[in-house]
């Protein structure tokens, strides 16, 4: 379906509403990107990594003999910033890292539009994406003959909690989340086809699959799922043509993809991040899973739990066709989520947006089936309003503009930021941009006692989970003195000087 003919199939009163709510999401949106004042360490990963050969230089800290380097701010800053077309350096930071190459090559070509808004683009790449995904809801709705339920999805999705986290959180998984959407589309597509695969569906499909696994690996969970859905519908249908065809087309998109980027399979079969996440647990079975309960809840204030059993019941009431269509929906998701939250590295939201769609749409399918459209309506604005009051977004960190506030005033000094693993301290990289110069000291190789001698006042910092006690008891054995502590909200910081 083509944009002037999905159009054409609305009622005028569903387009009326989905115009408004266009609107309303990018100011929505716009305006809790401007509430963002931090970044997750994997947002500024993200930044890194996708202009600047990052592993070479960003995280070697320290010099041969253990010593922490001064860098200056222009260092730093150079970090964040583009410095020329080279896609060729992206896809090599990625393969050497354990990440497929997507998102980062489209951050790249949008940083060289944007430049000097490096920090930014991430917001444009996931609000395009969002909107997009939104279509994505329009075209599924239309394709299962419920119409009505376009509207409380997209209420449910774009003004809640999930939608602000898809947005503001500047990683792949909301690009991953529209080729989730694409790929359940053409799979629709080919049901109500009576499984007869055209040549459009077949290009539309292997896209969505190449993109999706160059977007995130976490797709092929999703994937795995509706792949054996729909072989077993073909199969028990006898449609054996469409299922060579069907296969055929998963298997060469997937060597496709391979033959692209090789590394995805020392990633996924040999990483840390890939089945080795398998045999190295970061928590037990039953916080993992109460922890990610937790998560979505937080997020479309409806309990997982009550979700998977009201979608199940729906799924029940449905006839033959429609079951099917409605199973498709709803199952992969339901699979994707339960291996996810094994599978997972941390227990957060990021890892389930891609298919939270999914479940939202039926939630709403659900609801005007129930009680109506009118009522399903006032219901998401309703659950809406009532989540903004329960909930907060994730990836905003909006108490570090303190952080950012004192680098301003002592943009003449010197920082040394203390923390104890190797990864976390680039969070702050906008931070090390404004001071004069910046040393990173690693509590876990006794960095502190081999920093090189500070002249003058200079700022101490360190993650907020360290022993503040310990490490200023570490500088003052080094003769430094603490002048003042900094009022720095949840962040520790502190004015040193030699004595």
């Amino acid at each position: 379906m083509k944009f002037r003919e999905t159009l054409a199939k609305l009622g005028r009163g569903t387009k009326i509403g989905l115009g408004i709510i266009t609107i309303l999401t990018v100011g929505f949106m716009a305006f809790w990107e401007t509430q963002k004042a931090g970044f997750h360490e994997d947002e500024a990963y993200t930044i890194s990594s996708s202009v600047s050969p990052v592993w070479d230089e960003l995280m070697a800290t320290a010099d041969e003999n253990g010593a922490p380097k001064f860098r200056s701010r222009e260092v730093y800053e150079s970090y964040a910033s583009f410095t020329g077309f080279n896609p060729a350096m992206v896809y090599d930071n990625q393969a050497r890292d354990v990440h497929p190459p997507l998102y980062y090559l489209i951050f790249h070509v949008l940083a060289g539009i944007f430049q000097g808004w490096t920090y930014q683009v991430g917001f444009i790449i996931n609000l395009v994406f969002f909107l997009m995904t939104g279509w994505m809801v329009v075209k599924i709705c239309l394709l299962l003959g419920k119409e009505k339920a376009i509207l409380p999805s997209l209420i449910l999705l774009n003004f809640s909690v999930l939608g602000i986290n898809m947005v503001t959180f500047q990683r792949m998984y909301t690009v991953m989340g529209f080729f989730v959407a694409l790929t359940l589309y053409y799979n629709l597509k080919i049901i109500q086809a009576e499984y007869k695969i055209s040549r459009q569906d077949a290009i539309g499909l292997g896209m969505a699959i190449l993109l999706g696994f160059l977007t995130q690996y976490f797709y092929v969970i999703y994937l795995a799922a509706i792949f054996l859905m729909m072989v077993v519908k073909m199969v028990k249908g006898k449609r054996y043509d469409s299922l060579k065809k069907y296969i055929a087309l998963h298997v060469g998109t997937g060597i496709f993809g391979v033959i692209l980027y090789p590394a995805s399979l020392m990633h996924i079969f040999a990483s840390y991040r890939g089945v080795g996440a398998l045999v190295v647990p970061t928590m037990g079975l039953g916080e993992r899973l109460w922890g990610f309960l937790e998560v979505v809840r937080a997020n479309i204030y409806v309990p997982f739990l009550l979700v998977v059993g009201l979608m199940i019941w729906l799924w029940g009431k449905e006839k033959d066709e429609e079951r099917t269509e409605l199973g498709l929906l709803v199952f992969p998701a339901m699979f994707y989520v339960v291996i996810v939250m094994l599978l997972a590295p941390y227990v957060e939201i990021r890892y389930l947006m891609p298919v939270m769609v999914c479940l939202v749409i039926g939630l709403a399918m659900l609801a005007i089936r129930e009680i109506g459209q009118k009522v399903a309506l006032g219901g998401a604005v309703v659950l809406v309003l009532f989540g903004a009051m329960m909930s907060k977004p994730s990836f905003l960190y909006s108490d570090y503009q303190q952080a950012l506030d004192v680098a301003m005033e002592n943009q003449d000094k010197t920082l040394v930021y203390v923390t104890d693993n190797n990864f976390t301290f680039i969070k702050n990289l906008e931070e090390f941009g404004i001071y004069a110069q910046t040393a990173i000291a690693k509590t876990s190789y006794n960095e502190i006692q081999k920093l090189p001698e500070i002249e003058g006042e200079f700022i101490l910092r360190m993650d907020s989970w360290l022993d503040k006690g310990f490490v200023v008891g570490v500088f003052e054995g080094l003769d430094y003195e603490k002048k003042k502590e900094i009022e720095m909200g949840d962040y520790i910081g502190y004015i040193m000087e030699k004595k």
